[in-house]
């Protein structure tokens, strides 16, 4: 894919950054979760839902990991 349309694509996504991580939403309504700074490292895909929802799991992540 080149440079502009993958600028393309994320700009049509939502996105946010939350307690470190960057979340990216998918056309499919999934959502990409990566930490902030790593591109393949700790990141995982949720099912669709929403932003409410992914937050949640990630602090439940957190919570679990302290």
């Amino acid at each position: 894919m080149a440079p502009a349309r993958i600028s393309a694509d994320l700009a049509s996504h939502r996105s946010c950054n939350y307690r470190g991580f960057r979340l990216i939403q998918q056309e499919n309504l999934s959502w990409v979760v990566r930490m902030e700074g790593q591109h393949d490292c700790c990141s995982f895909t949720t099912p669709p839902s929403s932003l409410a929802d992914v937050k949640a799991l990630i602090d439940w992540r957190l919570d679990r990991a302290a």
